[in-house]
């Protein structure tokens, strides 16, 4: 497991960074279930949250997003921040010391 975000994040930050570890194939993917993402507005200081109004997007796109990206790639939420997981990761169940 290689942690790709803190949990000290907000869910949405956590997000753009899970986005910006995709690899080619899966970000292309995401780009075409999730076109929007490219144009997304951030809430202004701090930029963490996503404003869905400006964006014009519903207010569960975040969790639509995560749930798309933890069905589709190798990166799934554990104890509230995301991991890339890989065939030698740990089992997400048992604790993991970073």
């Amino acid at each position: 497991m290689e942690p790709i975000s803190s949990n000290h994040y907000s869910v949405d930050t956590q997000l753009s960074d899970a986005v910006d570890a995709l690899k080619d194939d899966e970000r292309e993917a995401f780009d075409k279930a999730f076109p929007e993402w490219n144009t997304i507005t951030w809430e202004p200081s701090p930029l963490s949250h996503i404003d869905t109004e400006a964006s014009g997007v519903d207010v569960e796109y975040t969790s639509w997003a995560i749930d798309w990206i933890e069905e589709n790639t190798l990166i799934t939420w554990y104890e509230g921040e995301p991991y890339l997981m890989g065939d030698d990761s740990e089992d997400p169940e048992e604790p993991y010391e970073l």
